[in-house]
């Protein structure tokens, strides 16, 4: 997995430049960040990661649901937007995913992230 969570860091530096805040991944039970950037090194502890990977965990026992519920085919990614950023989810497996956090001010369109995510993962 580090071989490709390098490549896609690299990958989504180049395409978001310094917009780019945080990059991890996630399996059933493991969370790790891939990249923070500096000034964000100390925004987060071992119990933030852990209520992180739980919420992901937890909005991905609903995507049947919401897709069945709206009809629009499989759930590819979860978007939230924030007053000072961004955060995509997209999972790649059950129970395994990626996330992206991006600032304010990132032009980008989450389907490009998502792209790169898979791009990279497979």
């Amino acid at each position: 997995m580090a071989g490709i969570a390098t490549e896609l860091v690299d990958a989504l530096h180049d395409h978001v430049g310094d917009s780019l805040r945080t990059v991890g991944h996630h399996s059933a039970d493991e969370w790790t960040f891939d990249y923070v950037r500096d000034e964000l090194q100390d925004a987060y502890d071992e119990g933030d990661l852990d209520a992180i990977a739980e919420e992901l965990a937890l909005n991905e026992l609903e995507s049947d649901y919401q897709e069945r519920l709206y009809e629009l085919g499989d759930l590819g990614a979860t978007v939230r937007l924030f007053d000072r950023g961004s955060v995509v989810h997209v999972p790649t497996a059950p129970a395994t995913g990626y996330l992206v956090s991006l600032d304010d001010d990132a032009d980008v369109n989450a389907r490009d992230i998502i792209a790169l995510v898979h791009e990279h993962d497979a």
